[in-house]
C-alpha cells in the first residue's frame, strides 16, 4: 500500500534509483546509498521513501544511513556544543577546534569512500 503511493508520487525518481541499483552487488549498493546520503542534492526523505522499493536489504540500508549521516551529525553536534559553552568574547579555537576539524576531515573521507573503492578496487569487486 505504502510503496504504491511512493511509486505513484515519485515515478521518475524511483525508476531512476531502481535502474541504477538493478545490476549492483550488495556492497556497491551500500556505497551508492552512502554517496547519496552524503550528497546535499538528494533529499533524505526521498531516500527513506524509496528504500523499500529498491532491491537494497534493510541491514544494508541501515549501514548506509549510519555511514552517510553519522559524520555530519558528529560535526554538527560538536560544533553546537562548542558554541554553547562560549561566553562573551571567547574564541572558538579552544580544545574542541582540533576535534571539529578532525570530524570534518572524517566526513570528507567517508564521502570519498565510494569513489576510492571504484577507482582502486579490483575489477571483480567494482563490477
Amino acid at each position: 500500500f505504502f510503496w504504491v503511493g511512493v511509486q505513484r508520487n515519485f515515478p521518475q525518481k524511483v525508476n531512476w534509483l531502481k535502474l541504477k541499483m538493478a545490476d549492483m552487488r550488495p556492497m556497491n549498493m551500500v556505497l551508492f546509498f552512502v554517496s547519496l546520503r552524503v550528497s546535499p542534492v538528494v533529499p533524505a526523505y526521498l531516500l527513506n521513501l524509496a528504500a523499500p522499493v529498491t532491491p537494497l536489504p534493510l541491514f544494508h540500508f541501515w549501514l548506509a544511513t549510519i555511514l552517510g549521516c553519522a559524520p555530519h551529525a558528529l560535526v554538527t553536534v560538536t560544533a553546537g556544543a562548542t558554541l554553547s559553552r562560549l561566553g562573551g568574547g571567547q574564541e572558538v579555537g579552544g580544545n574542541n577546534l582540533g576535534l571539529i576539524l578532525f570530524l570534518l576531515a572524517l566526513s570528507i573521507c567517508v564521502a570519498l569512500i565510494p569513489t576510492a573503492i571504484k577507482k582502486f578496487a579490483p575489477a571483480s569487486m567494482a563490477a
